[in-house]
């Protein structure tokens, strides 16, 4: 689960996805104008983003990311064919690791990322455990103890990579957001 969404009946666990650990890509069409030239936030905040209605965190980043207007739909499947009828210009989704060009295929039409830029997402994610559970307290130390060891020897990051949530390819890529010192 998101950071943000714990409150005091749960524990939350130590992050399994730290903060900076979680990107996405600036995902359109294949004829939009983001893929000709060089594309930043800059160019972005001039244009509407699209997200699902439902994901909070994505809104939360598009906000700090200053954008005016933010459109959503209330579906997934609806995000593609919104941004096929050119509805909004982009939308904030995770690396495709099913083909060479990194694209998210749809009946609709294919979502392509704008190729050398990312967004970082500045939350953590992690675990939880009912405080109301009858060995939750027990659950979330073994948690707790286990995540300490497995983040030490690396083994969550290479989940990470292994499960595709970070893909190799798109390691150097620029990050728009949060935008960082050169």
């Amino acid at each position: 689960m998101w950071e943000s969404d714990f409150d005091e009946s749960v524990y939350k666990s130590a992050p399994f996805i730290r903060k900076g650990e979680f990107e996405k890509g600036i995902y359109t069409t294949a004829d939009s104008d983001l893929h000709k030239g060089t594309c930043d936030l800059a160019i972005l905040q001039k244009l509407a983003p699209l997200t699902e209605n439902s994901w909070g965190t994505d809104i939360e980043v598009l906000n700090h990311m200053q954008f005016k207007t933010i459109h959503t739909a209330s579906r997934y499947n609806l995000l593609f064919k919104m941004l096929n009828k050119k509805r909004a210009d982009f939308i904030l989704l995770e690396f495709s690791s099913e083909s060479t060009t990194l694209a998210h295929r749809d009946p609709s039409g294919d979502l392509y990322p704008v190729e050398g830029i990312k967004v970082v997402f500045p939350f953590s994610r992690h675990f939880m455990v009912s405080k109301k559970h009858s060995h939750g307290q027990r659950i979330y130390n073994a948690l707790q103890k286990g995540l300490k060891i497995l983040r030490k020897n690396g083994t969550i990051e290479k989940a990470l990579y292994q499960s595709k949530l970070k893909l190799e390819r798109v390691k150097d890529w620029k990050v728009i957001y949060p935008q960082q010192d050169n």
